[in-house]
C-alpha cells in the first residue's frame, strides 16, 4: 500500500459488531445491535474526534440519528451519547448497482436528512488569489526599487548602521529581512495543503476514481518532498505543481538573509579649503644633499621590507602636500585639483669592459669603459679593484653618455653591477614632467588614491622651467655643482649611492642570483631609480607656501546596502510566484468548476462516509472477517467511485475497478450490480 493510502483500525472487534449479529433497518440497511461503545475503550466515547487518517476519519453530526441497539424497540431508547460513530441514514433512491454513501456535511439537506452544504476554503477564494497575485508582484518591485535607491545614493543611512557595531546592526537586518519573508512560505503552505485535501474530491467528481487514488489519499499527512513521486505516478499534476511551489518558497529564506548588508563606504560629505603648497622652485636644502641620502634610504628599506609609498607620493609622481585640518578627522579622504611632478628615467643596456690602468695589472683601480648607442665611442671611470670573496657590488656614478650637460647634477647616470673585476652596466636618464593632477589623499595616512592628469601645467606658474632647474631633471647621484663639496656632503653622497646599490642587489636576487646579465640590470635598476626620483622630487620640488584650493571631502559611513545579487534573485522569486502561483489557482479553479465536484467543510472524510453511511455494504464485501487493515484496504480496492452532486453522496460503482462506465451532467450509468 502507498505510503500516502493509509487507514486507521476500526476501534471495535468482532464480537461487538460482526455481520451474523446486524439486522435489516426497514430503510433497507442492516444495522450492528452492538454500536455501545466498550468500557474498554473509553477514550473512543469520549470525543467525537476521529482515529483514522485523512479520508478516514469518521464525521460526527448531531443531526445524524444514533443507531439502534439489537434487541431494541425505540432507536432514541438506546441512543449513547458518548458513542464515537454517528448511525448511518437511511440513503436516498440511487438507480440499480450504486450505492449512496452519505457526506456526513453540516446544515441542512434538501431530503432533511443532514446539511449537504459544501464549504470553500479561503485559499479557493477569488480573494485569496488576486491577494497572493498582489502580494508578490508588490514585493517583486519592491525589493528592485529598494536596489535601485540604495545603488543610487550609495545604501541607506540609519542610527543603528552608523553606531560602529555593524555585526549586531548585520544581524538584526538578516533576522528582520528572514521573519518578513517567512509569511510568503506560509501562504503558499496554506494554499498546498488545500488543493492536497481537494485532491480525492478532484478525483471522485471526474468518475471512477480508485479507492488509493480517493478513499484511503492522504497526502496532507505526508512531507512535501514524499508526494513528488506518489503525485507524479498518479498524475496528480495541480497537487504536484503546489508542492513545488511550496518546496520553492523555502529557498527565498537563504536570499533574503544576505539583502541587506552594512558596509563602511565613502559619501560626499562637504566642500572644504585646503591650503596646499603648491609653488615650485628648487629647495635650499638640496645643496646639504640631505634629501637624497633621506630617499635613498627610504627606497632601500621598501626594497627589502616592501613597504608603502611615503604620502603624497606614488608612481605618478609626487603631489603637492597640504595640511589636513583637524576637523576633517582621519576616516576619509580629499579631492582637489593641484600640480604633481615627476621625475622619469629611461634605462638602457650598456656594454661595458675593465682594463687595468697599469702595465703590471695590479693597481688599486680599474678602468671601465661603458658604452651606448648614445655614446658608441663610450666613457670611462674608475672603480675599485676586487678581490676574490668580494661580493657583488653595485656602483651609481654620472656619466656623459650622450649628454651635452657639463654640471654632474643634470648628467645621466650609470648603474655597474660589478662582480669578480666583471662589470655589467646600465645607463639611466631621468627626465623631468610637472603635471596639472585631480588627486585624492587618504586622511589617516597620506596615501595617494587617485592621480589623474587634467592637463599641462601652466609655464608661467612653473619655476622649474627657470634656473637653476631649467626643465632639466637632476639624476639624484651628483652634488649643486655650484657648491663646493664638504667631507659630509661627500659622506651623504656616498651613502646615498650605497643604498641605491643595495636597493637594486635585492631586487636582482629576487630573480637572479649571481652576476646579472644586462637586460636584468636594467630592469631592477628601472624598478629602483623610478621610485627613488619620485621620493626625492617630494622633497626638494616643492616650496613653503600655501595656495587656497576648493577641495572635495570624503567621509567613511557605516550605511546599508542591498546586494545586487540577492536584490535580483529575490525579485526574479516573486514574479515566478506571482505568475505560477496565479496558474495554479486558475487552473484548479476550473477543475473545482466541475459540476460534479464537491467537497465537505473539513477534509478527509470519504473513508468515514463508507464506514458510517454504507457500513452493510462494507460487511457483506467483508463477509465474516474482522475488519483489519488489509481486508478494509481490499474491500475499497474493489471499486471504484464518484460523487452524487444533487445528493451530496458518493458513489459507489459495483462494476469493479475496471467496470466500464458512461457518465454525463445528468445520469450515471454503470455495469449491473453483483449480487450482495
Amino acid at each position: 500500500m502507498s505510503p500516502t493510502a493509509r487507514f486507521s483500525p476500526l476501534p471495535f472487534s468482532e464480537e461487538q459488531y460482526h455481520p451474523a449479529t446486524a439486522t435489516a433497518t426497514a430503510s433497507g440497511h442492516r444495522h450492528s445491535s452492538s454500536w455501545h461503545s466498550n468500557p474498554d475503550n473509553d477514550e473512543h466515547s469520549n470525543t467525537g474526534s476521529s482515529h483514522y487518517s485523512g479520508l478516514l476519519a469518521p464525521p460526527y453530526s448531531d443531526t445524524m440519528d444514533p443507531p439502534t441497539p439489537r434487541g431494541s424497540t425505540s432507536e432514541k431508547e438506546h441512543f449513547m451519547p458518548h458513542s464515537p460513530y454517528p448511525p448511518p441514514s437511511p440513503p436516498h433512491h440511487l438507480t440499480s448497482g450504486q450505492r449512496a454513501i452519505r457526506t456526513g456535511l453540516t446544515g441542512k439537506s434538501n431530503h432533511g436528512h443532514g446539511a449537504n452544504h459544501a464549504v470553500t476554503p479561503f485559499p479557493f477564494t477569488k480573494t485569496f488569489s488576486v491577494l497572493v497575485v498582489a502580494l508578490m508582484l508588490f514585493m517583486a518591485a519592491g525589493v528592485e526599487v529598494l536596489y535601485y535607491f540604495s545603488a543610487k545614493q550609495n545604501g541607506y543611512s540609519n542610527p543603528l548602521a552608523t553606531s560602529g557595531d555593524w555585526l549586531t546592526a548585520h544581524y538584526i537586518y538578516t533576522a528582520l529581512v528572514v521573519a518578513i519573508s517567512r509569511p510568503v512560505t506560509a501562504i503558499f503552505a496554506w494554499l498546498t495543503y488545500w488543493i492536497l485535501a481537494s485532491q480525492p474530491y478532484l478525483d471522485l467528481a471526474k468518475g471512477g476514481a480508485t479507492a488509493e487514488g480517493s478513499l484511503l489519499l492522504d497526502y496532507t499527512s505526508d512531507n512535501n518532498f514524499l508526494i513528488i513521486w506518489p503525485a507524479l505516478r498518479r498524475r496528480h499534476f495541480l497537487s504536484l505543481w503546489a508542492v513545488t511551489l511550496s518546496i520553492s518558497t523555502l529557498l527565498i529564506s537563504p536570499f533574503a538573509s544576505s539583502l541587506f548588508a552594512v558596509r563602511s563606504v565613502s559619501v560626499a560629505a562637504q566642500t572644504v579649503t585646503a591650503n596646499v603648497q603648491s609653488n615650485l622652485g628648487l629647495a635650499s636644502s638640496y645643496e646639504s644633499l640631505q634629501p637624497l641620502v633621506s630617499a635613498s634610504g627610504f627606497v632601500l628599506a621598501k626594497m627589502t621590507y616592501d613597504l608603502d609609498w611615503p604620502p603624497f607620493v606614488d608612481q605618478n609622481g609626487a603631489v603637492a602636500q597640504w595640511v589636513n585640518e583637524p576637523s576633517w578627522g582621519t576616516n576619509g579622504s580629499v579631492f582637489t585639483n593641484t600640480v604633481a611632478v615627476k621625475l622619469t628615467p629611461t634605462c638602457v643596456q650598456a656594454t661595458a669592459t675593465a682594463r687595468s690602468t697599469d702595465a703590471d695589472n695590479d693597481g688599486p683601480n680599474l678602468n671601465v669603459t661603458i658604452s651606448t648607442s648614445a655614446c658608441p665611442g663610450g666613457v670611462s671611470i674608475l672603480l675599485p679593484r676586487q678581490s676574490a670573496t668580494t661580493p657583488l657590488q653595485v656602483l651609481a656614478r654620472p656619466v656623459a653618455c650622450g649628454s651635452t650637460e657639463t654640471d654632474g647634477e643634470f648628467l645621466p647616470a650609470a648603474f655597474i653591477a660589478w662582480l669578480n673585476n666583471t662589470p655589467v652596466a646600465t645607463v639611466c636618464s631621468p627626465t623631468l614632467d610637472v603635471r596639472a593632477i585631480q588627486a585624492g589623499i587618504q586622511l589617516d595616512n597620506g596615501n595617494v588614491l587617485q592621480s589623474v592628469q587634467t592637463g599641462t601645467f601652466p609655464a608661467s606658474s612653473n619655476a622649474l622651467l627657470q634656473a637653476p632647474i631649467l626643465g632639466r631633471a637632476l639624476n639624484g647621484i651628483a652634488s649643486n655643482s655650484t657648491v663646493t663639496a664638504t667631507s659630509e656632503m661627500n659622506a651623504r653622497m656616498q651613502a646615498t649611492t650605497q643604498n641605491l646599490g643595495g636597493a637594486v642587489i635585492i631586487t636582482l636576487n629576487s630573480t637572479n642570483g649571481g652576476l646579472p646579465n644586462s637586460a636584468d640590470l636594467t630592469t631592477a635598476t628601472t624598478t629602483v631609480y623610478e621610485v627613488y626620483l619620485n621620493v626625492l622630487a617630494s622633497s626638494i620640488f616643492f616650496l613653503p607656501g600655501t595656495v587656497a584650493q576648493d577641495a572635495s571631502l570624503y567621509s567613511f559611513q557605516n550605511r546599508l546596502l542591498i546586494t545586487a545579487l540577492s536584490a535580483h534573485i529575490l525579485c526574479g522569486a516573486f514574479a515566478f510566484l506571482a505568475i505560477s502561483g496565479g496558474l495554479l489557482m486558475r487552473a484548479h479553479a476550473k477543475k473545482r468548476a466541475d459540476p460534479h465536484f464537491t467537497m465537505p467543510s473539513a477534509p478527509g472524510l470519504a473513508g468515514a462516509i463508507a464506514i458510517s453511511g454504507e457500513l452493510t455494504f462494507l460487511l457483506d464485501k467483508l463477509d465474516n472477517r474482522t475488519m483489519a487493515h488489509r481486508d478494509f484496504e481490499e474491500v475499497l480496492n474493489q471499486h471504484r467511485y464518484t460523487i452524487d452532486r444533487e445528493k451530496r453522496s458518493i458513489v459507489v460503482l459495483e462494476g469493479g475497478p475496471d467496470a466500464n462506465f458512461v457518465r454525463n451532467r445528468r445520469r450515471m450509468s454503470v455495469a449491473p450490480p453483483a449480487s450482495v
